[in-house]
């Protein structure tokens, strides 16, 4: 553990809390400029069936697993599928085919606020924090739940060796299954998380939403939870979309869907 002192950390960490930018985020105002990132294979000398892959916050998940998998390595398949980042996902507890960051992750390193002044700066501290402890449920976490808490840095994750050409296989068959069930084209995923016992796009559909549009944001036709940008949508755009498919589906069926992207920003476009 190791004590650092920012200035202003407190709101540094409110302004970069979440920004471990995944599929699940809408910045309604702004954008992300990505840079490369770093993840890397450390294999276990006491076991070399073993191996601990590290990442940054900011690697690419799909593109880290899918390496992981020419190399060998197997236990993060499921992320080749899901874009965003490797810290986007720690937060959201991001899944896909059974396969999700609860049941992957090893330990994560977060910078989180300190208690300590040191001068006219406050303090915060480099954490490693075991899965266990991340307050994990679905499609959520303890550093999703309490916003601004902290900032995720790196992932680790334990894997175990396999011909590349069975890990790939994998990956293969599980994006064959999304390009059967999901639709093409630019879109964040999911947007609204399942309820008990029931499915967001069924209850969409239910509502008559299929095909609705606002601006260039759409209801897809192949799957009503997702929205698909169809050309110059813009972030408020769907965001009221989103608002109006809650509001239809409450008033149908008397659930209230819950967003499952992030949302940041200003809403409604206002000043």
């Amino acid at each position: 553990m190791r004590l650092l002192c920012i200035a202003d950390l407190h709101s540094q960490i409110d302004r970069l809390s979440g920004l471990e930018a995944d599929a699940d985020l809408i910045i309604v105002c702004g954008d992300l400029h990505n840079r490369g990132s770093m993840a890397e294979i450390r294999p276990v000398v006491e076991d070399k069936r073993r191996a601990v892959l590290w990442a940054e916050s900011g690697a690419s998940l799909g593109g880290t697993a899918r390496s992981a998998a020419q190399q060998g390595w197997s236990g993060i398949e499921w992320g080749a599928t899901v874009p965003g980042t490797i810290g986007g996902a720690v937060v959201g507890n991001a899944g896909a085919f059974g396969g999700d960051m609860a049941g992957s992750l090893h330990m994560a390193s977060i910078l989180q606020r300190g208690n300590r002044q040191v001068g006219s700066n406050s303090t915060a501290v480099v954490a490693t924090v075991a899965v266990r402890d991340l307050g994990y449920s679905y499609r959520s976490s303890r550093l999703k739940r309490e916003r601004g808490s902290a900032v995720v840095l790196s992932a680790e994750f334990v894997l175990t060796a396999c011909p590349p050409a069975e890990a790939l296989a994998r990956i293969e068959t599980m994006n064959s299954k999304r390009r059967e069930s999901q639709p093409p084209g630019a879109s964040m995923g999911s947007m609204f998380k399942n309820p008990p016992g029931d499915f967001a796009g069924r209850l969409i559909e239910a509502a008559g939403l299929k095909g609705v549009c606002i601006g260039g944001a759409q209801v897809s036709e192949m799957h009503c939870n997702f929205l698909i940008n169809e050309g110059g949508a813009t972030a408020t755009q769907i965001e009221e979309l989103g608002e109006t498919i809650r509001a239809r589906v409450k008033a149908t069926s008397g659930i209230e869907l819950e967003w499952e992207i992030k949302r940041i920003g200003i809403p409604g476009g206002a000043a």
